[in-house]
């Protein structure tokens, strides 16, 4: 279930791994969870299935993702062309034919993806790739769908990292992962790093510190007129409105409590609850934004001596700056961590971990076009 035996002619043979079918260590599901970040960790040949996000859980259509809540906190969850999303199924959603596939963006010269196109496949229409170079510290990329006329109808983060990876179990609460999404280490044995920015609600990464396009470009645009902009553009960061939104661009207070959390329809302040998973999650199989109460407990005088970054529950949470509002420039790195959570409050912004060395806040609160870093928390 976990791949596939192709033959391509003579004796050869290529095995084909299904990505919706491996959790974050690379061992077999039981049954398919489709995420819009995948993790690989080797060379070799890779599918997935043409479903949005978290579309499909458990082997089954996940309707609580995409399916908006009627709230005055709540906007719907559009696809590419603007409506609201309705099928897990790109195609079946939009009627639209996926004719093509492409590498948008990679952030270092050392992930080369290739051979990437469209097959037929039982459950759906899959987008296969074959890693050809694996990156020595980790490295992302961003790969797409298209339709006929080129335009990208959906995108996934493909986060390669050739480590093992864990998690550390916080308050007895919260497992979360050992390290940011799409980490990529200073070197093979450091515990510092450095991961891309996501907006609050996106689900794309944004270049990350240090970093330059190998593949494709990265670019710093104003705000987006719609979330189906955004969708089309996931290598484009979107500066703020007068409302500090990276979408409407009209003036509009527009409130979308529920994109990374479906259940969340008014100001539910910072206390524990149970994360309904959407379709616009950046995190991978299993992963979810966390809540608004699983940093607390952190603090200056449990985190070791401040060094780019603190240790807390033997974990190191690095000081990776953030990308303004304004102008999607990095600011901070090195001094200041910023780490999104999926609590929002009615001002129009959302919580987040916040610390420097004098100071820890587990969870301040500012408008969404930041690009903060992501700390991903399993599923319970």
């Amino acid at each position: 279930n976990c791949y596939i035996k192709v033959y391509t002619g003579g004796y050869s043979m290529k095995e084909i791994y299904d990505l919706s079918m491996l959790d974050y260590t690379g061992s077999v599901l039981q049954s398919r969870e489709t995420a819009n970040c995948y993790i690989v960790s080797d060379t070799g040949y890779y599918e997935l299935p043409l479903v949005y996000g978290c579309g499909i859980v458990d082997g089954n259509t996940n309707s609580a993702s995409y399916t908006q809540i009627s709230s005055s906190y709540t906007q719907p969850f559009f696809n590419y062309l603007n409506r609201q999303i309705n099928s897990p199924f790109i195609e079946e959603d939009t009627g639209i034919t996926a004719v093509g596939a492409s590498v948008v963006l990679t952030d270092t010269a050392d992930f080369v993806i290739d051979d990437v196109y469209l097959t037929d496949g039982d459950l759906c229409k899959f987008l296969r790739f074959h890693v050809s170079s694996m990156p020595s510290l980790g490295g992302n990329a961003t790969i797409a769908v298209k339709d006929e006329t080129g335009q990208i109808m959906w995108s996934w983060h493909i986060w390669a990292y050739p480590f093992t990876l864990s998690t550390f179990t916080h308050t007895n609460k919260y497992n979360i992962l050992d390290v940011n999404l799409g980490w990529v280490k200073d070197s093979a044995d450091s515990k510092k790093g450095t991961s891309p920015h996501y907006q609050w609600g996106r689900k794309d990464p944004m270049l990350r510190s240090g970093a330059s396009a190998a593949v494709g470009s990265f670019n710093i645009t104003s705000c987006a007129t719609s979330v189906a902009a955004t969708i089309q553009n996931p290598n484009v960061f979107n500066t703020r409105d007068t409302n500090g939104n990276w979408w409407a661009n009209d003036g509009t207070n527009v409130k979308f409590f529920n994109y990374w959390d479906a259940s969340q329809t008014q100001d539910v302040g910072t206390g524990h609850r149970r994360i309904v998973k959407t379709v616009y999650d950046p995190c991978p199989v299993g992963f979810h934004i966390p809540c608004g109460a699983t940093f607390f407990g952190f603090s200056t005088s449990n985190g070791g001596t401040f060094d780019q970054g603190y240790t807390w529950d033997n974990n190191f949470f690095q000081a990776d700056g953030f990308r303004r509002r304004e102008d999607g420039e990095f600011e901070g790195v090195g001094s200041k961590g910023f780490y999104w959570t999926t609590a929002s409050r009615r001002l129009g912004g959302s919580h987040y971990l916040y610390f420097n060395s004098d100071t820890v806040e587990p969870s301040l609160n500012n408008t969404r076009s930041f690009g903060f870093s992501v700390r991903p928390v399993a599923r319970s």
